[in-house]
């Protein structure tokens, strides 16, 4: 398949997303496999893609980029999946498959049905698809690796594959940068920044720093929204743990009955917890975030160099790669 080919298969597979039953019965065998993979959040990570599955996007997104012409020349490239939320990989796998290499992908246990059903589908769309994907649990004979893991994860993916091309993901998270300044419907807008997919991605704000003397109850009250999070069982449960353990270790904290907020200098928090610190200059906030990058994902807010919009970090462009690898550059040198 030459390039032209494979952008219209992958586009032909966003034609088939725009099927409201399709989506709905994906939806719902996902959630039944991972309660954490709820309708709407399916609905939300399936209609993120179809914005990427046009002609027009794919054929944009590639035309900085050189691949090999000859399908001889194509490698075959090992695909770790993460599964934290829906469809976390397809990038990665949208990335191998367009630059004409071989695809050897070993799912999560948690997320296997969602990409196994789109890949299947993209085979019935062009059968030549069959010849260039397989599903294994063995990473053997593979000419580079694309990985995603615990930071305990990727030093054993760096040992075990020290020795061929490897682009390996560590843990990461996002932090958001309010000024005090926001309007109620950007604070609105911030919620789902904090809480699609119930946090769970390294996409989601945890961390939020806040000027001197901001009154908390300002953005909680923006965030009411999202109250019926606490309805999800699991979600419940954590909230009901970690707010447990800051009972017993008698920590101070702010509950809004579904979110527990703590101030903290950590970036990462659980499922249910947001950090926020307080700072007095935004200098010190750009220090942060320079000494952490390597542990960011996003940083959402206004007025921030390289902040993108609140409500925008789960809803990320071709171009947003995680950790601001470039996968098809890396690809591209294979």
């Amino acid at each position: 398949m030459n390039l032209n080919e494979r952008i219209e298969g992958l586009a032909k597979l966003g034609d088939w997303l725009d099927d409201s039953d399709v989506r709905t019965k994906l939806a719902i065998t996902a959630g039944i496999k991972n309660n954490w993979f709820t309708a709407e959040n399916t609905e939300l990570a399936l209609k993120s893609i179809r914005k990427w599955l046009t002609s027009n996007s794919l054929e944009t997104w590639v035309s900085n980029y050189q691949f090999n012409a000859d399908k001889s020349a194509g490698r075959t490239v090992g695909l770790v999946m993460a599964g934290n939320i829906p469809l976390v990989g397809f990038h990665d796998i949208l990335s191998v498959l367009i630059s004409g290499n071989q695809l050897r992908i070993k799912m999560s246990s948690q997320d296997n049905y969602l990409p196994e059903a789109l890949l299947i589908r993209l085979i019935d769309i062009d059968p030549r698809w069959k010849e260039m994907i397989s599903i294994q649990d063995q990473m053997n004979g593979i000419d580079a690796i694309i990985a995603t893991g615990s930071n305990n994860t990727t030093r054993y993916f760096e040992y075990y594959f020290k020795n061929i091309p490897a682009l390996l993901r560590k843990n990461r998270s996002s932090v958001a940068i309010l000024t005090g300044n926001e309007s109620d419907g950007m604070l609105k807008e911030l919620g789902a920044d904090l809480f699609a997919y119930f946090g769970l991605g390294c996409r989601n704000v945890s961390h939020l720093f806040l000027p001197k003397d901001y009154d908390l109850n300002l953005l909680i009250g923006n965030l009411i929204d999202y109250h019926s999070l606490i309805d999800h069982h699991k979600y419940a449960n954590c909230y009901i743990y970690q707010r447990a353990l800051l009972l017993v270790d008698q920590q101070k904290f702010t509950d809004s009955g579904y979110c527990i907020f703590i101030e903290s200098e950590k970036l990462a928090s659980p499922v249910s917890v947001i950090n926020f610190s307080y700072y007095d200059h935004i200098a010190s906030v750009a220090e942060t975030i320079k000494k952490n990058r390597e542990s960011i994902q996003c940083v959402v807010g206004l007025g921030f160099p390289e902040a993108i919009p609140f409500g925008t970090a789960q809803q990320p462009d071709l171009n947003d790669y995680a950790d601001g690898v470039d996968t098809l550059a890396f690809l591209s040198t294979l």
